[in-house]
């Protein structure tokens, strides 16, 4: 073999082996390290079966593709449960799929009781309700792990009107529920991403503390880390101000003072 053409065997090798170490060290788009989508705006065009993944600072914020058509077919024969504990102005109707499963295909409505007019309807691939005598009941919030209703009726923005938190799936930790928050303003109601990405990785509903105006989330990994965040609220917009986290080691505190995050970190 001549030298030109050892040559040329040479850089092939060495553009193969240069170019699968460069590929090795790329990460997906969807990692959750980085990648934080930062315009509330934009808009996601979906292709079929696709999948929402939008990041924003350590919450991962998901939505699976939903068939609305598909759902309406497949429970088409179902009871409808009418949800009417929760407001003198307001109601709510359920229709999933059978009882006997545990997470089921359907959608939850909210409905104008003066007028019968359906205001906001969200369908889902995964609900997940008990009945009391026969009844979907609203309001219940047995955090973090317990029953939790399809819909809550309560002030989460802290200005004296009731706002509504409707589930949406089992997006929260250990594959529990999660739910679509509707800020109330003058009778209607406009969703809210920054408050449903509370619901969303972390455990159960939010915890509303209306005499300090706080809202408290939880989340956890396996026995031994443990997380608890307090927001305020300020122009409908939740703001993290205090951080405990807590593992087999540590206790840290983190504390949003003048703009700044503070941190303590406490031996066990």
């Amino acid at each position: 073999m001549n030298l030109n053409k050892k040559a040329t065997i040479v850089s092939i090798i060495i553009f193969l082996f240069v170019s699968i170490a460069v590929s090795a060290t790329l990460k997906p788009f969807n990692s959750t390290e980085s990648n934080a989508i930062d315009d509330k705006e934009s808009e996601i065009v979906l292709k079929p079966e696709e999948t929402i993944q939008l990041y924003e600072e350590d919450t991962l914020f998901i939505e699976d593709e939903v068939n609305e058509d598909e759902i309406d077919v497949l429970i088409e024969s179902e009871p409808i449960y009418i949800i009417d504990n929760f407001s003198d102005v307001y109601y709510g109707k359920v229709q999933a799929e059978a009882e006997e499963k545990v997470f089921r295909k359907g959608w939850v409505a909210i409905y104008d009781k003066k007028s019968d007019q359906e205001l906001i309807k969200i369908y889902s691939n995964e609900l997940a309700f008990d009945l009391h005598d026969n009844k979907v009941k609203a309001n219940i919030s047995y955090l973090p792990y317990g029953e939790q209703s399809l819909i809550h009726y309560q002030d989460y923005n802290f200005d004296g009107t009731k706002d509504l938190a409707i589930m949406d799936g089992q997006y929260g930790c250990y594959h529990g529920p999660s739910f679509k928050i509707y800020l109330a303003n003058d009778r209607a109601f406009s969703h809210n991403e920054d408050f449903s990405k509370l619901t969303h990785g972390n455990c159960g509903m939010l915890d509303v503390d209306p005499d300090e105006e706080v809202i408290v989330t939880m989340t956890k990994s396996g026995c031994c880390w443990h997380q608890v965040s307090e927001y305020i609220v300020e122009q409908n917009i939740p703001k993290k101000v205090y951080i405990k986290t807590r593992d087999e080691m540590t206790t840290t505190i983190e504390t949003l003072v003048d703009g700044k995050w503070e941190k303590e970190v406490l031996e066990q």
